[in-house]
């Protein structure tokens, strides 16, 4: 299926022969040693520093713009027409122009770009400016988007994109009377903030997965400080309270969810963030709620597919693994070992291991009815079946 990328699938095919080899990739990562000469932060506050030293000499806040809209955008030539009138866009064009050369000079000059061996951090023409793509520069917006981006994902390069975010991009930097840079300004900043706050949501579900909800409960609670109207996070924070033993917090939560929403949306919440808040209030809680739904009984012994067996627990402790396939020609055995692994990996799910048979689905429509079914799960009415199910799936840490 084209669509196992986006849950980190992994197919694993059976062999007739039990001692047949295996194709398995791997991924290799590799990190440079050395430090850029040119070091810019632009996430919470704006600082720069070159060979270890902090820059102080920057004569102004549009000089600091002007060092960080050239580093952040793509490396391009920018026209210094263009420059001028978004920084200047109620001035004349002559004087715009002549402001550009004075905080361009004053930059180059702070950055120590005109006195250096190295290839310059500015290139300049009579028509352009730019961002030199070959110098020797490091920028924390794209190593931030960097570390984000890695698929697969994994753990470490996801805490080290969230630790990157130190605040709002170019804080406490404000434009003088530009409409055009505080439009930029604005447009960085939530694109920044969606990508932070979808890190938070892989990171949070790689770690539920490995059973470490104490680990994922501080970056669910910086997602509701994001988003505090976005709901989902509040299911998310309160069902992670509870599971670590934050019972009245996870309730406390609840309340404070529904004045947000009230407050702010002039809303109620959601039936699914009130049925958890239900849940929990009766002592309910998730840790308790902890079980196998019944596993058909093997119909035989297992005999051999160690390798096999080895093979499919490894990728199901894997986090980024959320599909996994196991292919071969009928009666070959592949449900069989299923099985095998449900009844020995049941402890490793907190809400239990359920076996969905789908040998009478006929149609795609059958799906989601019979997953539902076989979890105990009841629909409400006059909502989407497929948005309720994912919802619901979405507080479980299961294997179906």
């Amino acid at each position: 299926s084209k669509d196992k990328s986006l849950f980190g699938g992994h197919d694993l095919e059976l062999p007739a022969a039990e001692h047949e080899s295996y194709n398995l990739r791997a991924m290799s990562k590799a990190a440079s040693s050395t430090s850029p000469r040119l070091r810019i932060y632009t996430l919470g506050g704006f600082q720069v520093f070159k060979e270890g030293n902090l820059l102080q000499g920057f004569a102004s806040d549009n000089t600091r713009l002007l060092l960080a809209y050239l580093a952040v955008e793509p490396p391009r030539p920018h026209r210094r027409e263009h420059l001028a009138a978004m920084f200047w866009p109620d001035a004349p064009p002559k004087d715009a122009r002549t402001n550009l050369r004075w905080i361009l000079s004053n930059l180059r000059k702070t950055i120590g770009d005109s006195n250096t061996n190295s290839a310059p951090v500015i290139l300049t023409t009579r028509q352009s400016i730019q961002c030199n793509p070959e110098a020797d520069l490091w920028v924390d917006t794209a190593e931030f988007a960097s570390c984000a981006a890695i698929s697969p994902p994994d753990i470490e390069n996801l805490e080290q994109a969230v630790s990157l975010y130190r605040g709002e991009f170019l804080s406490g930097l404000h434009p003088r009377n530009s409409l055009p840079l505080d439009e930029w300004l604005l447009v960085e900043r939530e694109t920044l903030v969606h990508t932070l706050v979808e890190t938070l949501q892989i990171l949070i579900q790689a770690y539920i997965r490995q059973g470490k909800d104490q680990k994922a409960l501080p970056h669910a609670r910086s997602v509701v400080k994001i988003e505090p109207w976005q709901e989902q996070g509040h299911r998310q924070l309160m069902h992670l309270l509870n599971t670590t033993g934050q019972r009245n917090a996870a309730l406390v939560q609840y309340q404070r969810c529904a004045d947000i929403l009230s407050q702010t949306l002039g809303v109620t919440p959601e039936k699914t963030t009130t049925e958890l808040y239900q849940r929990i209030l009766t002592s309910e809680s998730d840790t308790a709620r902890s079980r196998s739904f019944a596993l058909p009984a093997p119909p035989t012994p297992l005999i051999g597919r160690q390798e096999e067996i080895k093979l499919v627990r490894k990728y199901l402790s894997d986090p980024n693994c959320r599909l996994l396939t196991i292919t071969g020609p009928g009666g070959i055995g592949k449900t069989r070992l299923a099985l095998e692994i449900a009844h020995l990996q049941h402890a490793q799910f907190r809400d239990g291991v359920v076996f969905i048979p789908l040998g009478n689905v006929s149609s795609p429509q059958g799906l989601i009815p019979s997953i539902a079914g076989a979890l105990n799960f009841t629909f409400a009415q006059n909502r989407n079946l497929s948005s309720q199910l994912w919802a619901y799936l979405q507080t479980q840490q299961s294997l179906l």
